[in-house]
């Protein structure tokens, strides 16, 4: 099942790619769009290096990484020693996944400005995700050491104690950055996530409190619904799990665990064939919701119906041990 899978490396990846995301463009108008409206401004200031920088940025989010980078190179042909086009360089080359080359623009943002914070978090980020922790660990404490109440490097720490295991060190980083940070959507996602794994009941706190601040994002409604179901409240959780059918009617994830509950608590065998089957048409290949499919043939007595879906399974996975089990349960009752 789908439980804080992706938690970990969504949480690096996306917090590297922030940066300055909540910039402006102050002459956007209804009719031109904002890169558009960016480009009419550069022409008129063409040695504007921090108009160059927001183009860049722009189309970095919109993963036009060749653009941003003939924007950054030609903003810093015009200054060399603004060090925002240097964080700007290197979020293009970790896109890219030139890493060297990331770490290279990263070094010269701190040679140009020491008390750069950004490039230090950014720096223990990519340390992190080459699991060279020591490294990672050395440049967060350079963050904290300009700025201790830095959420964002507090929040890095926490995954890097978590991905060393030390569980009590993570938590202690990621409830500090909720402190300085109360709408930090990542730390409440992994307190709630670490809470839920100790079965502390605190867990639904910090969930829903990310459900609250955040009702735009599916993975906040969606871990939430789904402690909910495992912590014996199906009804609440199959409440979250519909909010969610509307607001991202393609989530497999969703389909199948509703699918579960009608199966598991409800027994409405009918109403999990259709959820299991609505899984299915956006992935034919989603083993968990192939087998319950079988499963639930199996509970109606559609044995040979059955059969068929577990043998189905085990060509796509030839060791699904459930699969492999259910067969021989089917041949006993033969």
């Amino acid at each position: 099942m789908w439980k804080f899978s992706f938690v970990f490396l969504f949480s690096i990846t996306a917090l590297f790619s922030c940066h300055q995301a909540d910039k402006k463009v102050s002459d956007y108008t209804e009719n031109r769009t904002p890169i558009q409206a960016l480009t009419d401004s550069i022409s008129n200031d063409s040695l504007n290096v921090h108009l160059l920088n927001r183009r860049a940025l722009m189309y970095i989010g919109q993963r036009q990484l060749n653009e941003a980078l003939l924007d950054i190179n030609r903003a810093l042909k015009i200054n060399s020693k603004e060090p925002d086009l240097f964080l700007s360089l290197a979020e293009i080359y970790f896109q890219l996944g030139k890493k060297e080359n990331c770490t290279a623009a990263l070094l010269k943002v701190i040679e140009i400005n020491p008390q750069e914070t950004e490039a230090y978090n950014k720096l223990s980020q990519l340390n992190l995700l080459n699991q060279r922790f020591d490294f990672a660990l050395s440049y967060s404490d350079k963050s904290l050491a300009i700025d201790r109440y830095n959420a964002k490097t507090l929040y890095i720490r926490g995954m890097i104690f978590l991905a060393r295991q030390d569980t009590a060190s993570a938590m202690r980083n990621f409830l500090l950055a909720y402190d300085v940070k109360h709408d930090f959507y990542d730390a409440l996602i992994q307190i709630g996530a670490i809470y839920n794994k100790q079965n502390n009941p605190i867990a639904a706190d910090y969930l829903k409190e990310a459900v609250n601040r955040f009702p735009e994002l599916a993975q906040a409604r969606y871990e939430y619904a789904l402690y909910l179901q495992e912590n014996g409240n199906p009804n609440a959780a199959m409440a979250n799990y519909d909010t969610l059918l509307m607001q991202f009617p393609a989530n497999k994830f969703v389909y199948f665990n509703i699918g579960y509950l009608y199966l598991i608590f409800d027994q409405q065998f009918d109403s999990a064939l259709f959820y299991f089957d609505r899984s299915l048409t956006i992935d034919p290949k989603y083993i968990d919701a192939l087998y319950n499919k079988g499963r639930t043939l199996e509970e109606m007595g559609k044995l040979n119906a059955a059969k068929e879906i577990y043998q189905d399974v085990l060509r796509y996975s030839a060791n699904y041990e459930l699969a492999i089990e259910a067969l021989n349960r089917i041949e006993r009752k033969k």
